[in-house]
């Protein structure tokens, strides 16, 4: 089976504090794709956020593809989900980031994949 894409819906600032956020524990589910760039901010121009999702969902396909939300304008999630239901996409799956709680392991961690629903009928 062919390994879809992981859609990280918009790119983190870098932290004053030098961090970095390592999508590597979320390459087990595709490849790593960015919707909204670092400088981006959807909320500020709303006709061209829905161009980029055009552009960068294209091919999307809800049965291999996942969204990763590590921050960045909340506009841009909002958008993405109304995108996703005005092209009739049902449910997507998310990786949601779960901490490893060893202690030997600190700021380590893992992605745990959820199908979460878009048409709130399908509940």
């Amino acid at each position: 089976m062919t390994k879809g894409r992981v859609h990280v819906v918009q790119s983190p600032r870098q932290s004053q504090s030098d961090f970095s956020y390592d999508l590597s524990p979320a390459l087990p589910y595709g490849v790593i794709s960015t919707i909204f760039a670092i400088d981006f901010q959807p909320s500020h121009n709303i006709e061209r956020a829905l161009e980029i999702l055009d552009e960068a969902l294209e091919d999307f396909d809800p049965d291999k593809d996942y969204f990763v939300w590590i921050g960045g304008d909340p506009a841009g999630l909002v958008l993405l989900t109304s995108w996703l239901s005005s092209h009739d996409i049902e449910s997507v799956q998310f990786l949601r980031w779960d901490k490893d709680r060893n202690r030997n392991n600190a700021g380590k961690g893992y992605y745990l994949p959820y199908r979460l629903p878009i048409k709130l009928g399908e509940i």
